[in-house]
């Protein structure tokens, strides 16, 4: 994805209520006022999968720099992302994830390299 800016998701904003699949992107150099600069994910039921992902060099002015997960009752699933070089001020350099009793949560393989507060 080329570098943009947004003041959510400043690469890739989603707001759904189904499914949402990332696989093989690359998001880097963007940045968001707020949350979420590589990606922001928003969904009240669907379950959020990321599976070999790059998060690069994305700043945030609140929390996720490379990515920010919202999830309020589905699974979220994180596998063999990469994320480098992203900061947010608040939470989450490089991921910030939020999720209810409902979902799973599942971080498997990922590398988390430089990030920063």
């Amino acid at each position: 994805m080329p570098s943009g800016w947004n003041a959510d998701g400043g690469g890739f904003f989603v707001f759904s209520s189904g499914n949402t699949t990332l696989t093989d992107n690359t998001f880097s150099d963007n940045s968001a006022d707020s949350d979420g600069a590589g990606v922001s994910i928003e969904t009240d039921s669907g379950d959020v999968t990321l599976t070999n992902n790059t998060f690069d060099n994305n700043s945030a002015g609140s929390d996720g720099g490379g990515v920010r997960i919202d999830n309020e009752e589905g699974n979220t699933t994180l596998t063999n992302n990469t994320f480098t070089n992203d900061s947010a001020p608040i939470t989450g350099g490089g991921a910030r994830v939020v999720f209810t009793s409902a979902g799973i949560l599942m971080i498997t393989n990922n590398t988390f390299t430089c990030e920063s507060l």
